[in-house]
């Protein structure tokens, strides 16, 4: 189950940040830092599935700072991403 989560997420954080750039992306990441912060202690199984959402959320946002500090990355662009192409090859060849 826990991989989904990270699958999701990355999915989910990956369709947003298509066309940021590192300022866009950091400003972003601070805000759901802001909210996962904010969460209160999980009390039940809903709770902790969220926050464990927003961890997967907020390290993959932490993936794509690192990459877009690279000199000549620019912006955003799920092409560009190696964990996106190397995912992608990975699949085609479960098919």
């Amino acid at each position: 189950m826990t991989e989904q989560w990270d699958d999701s997420a990355r999915r989910a954080v990956q369709k947003r940040a298509t066309g940021m750039n590192h300022a866009d992306a950091v400003a972003a990441e601070a805000g759901l830092r802001d909210v996962r912060q904010r969460q209160p202690k999980a009390y039940c199984l809903e709770s902790a599935w969220h926050q464990n959402y927003l961890d997967c959320e907020l390290a993959e946002w932490q993936r794509l700072i690192r990459l877009l500090s690279e000199d000549g990355f620019g912006v955003y662009l799920p092409d560009k991403d190696p964990a996106v192409r190397e995912r992608t090859h990975a699949n085609s060849k479960d098919e």
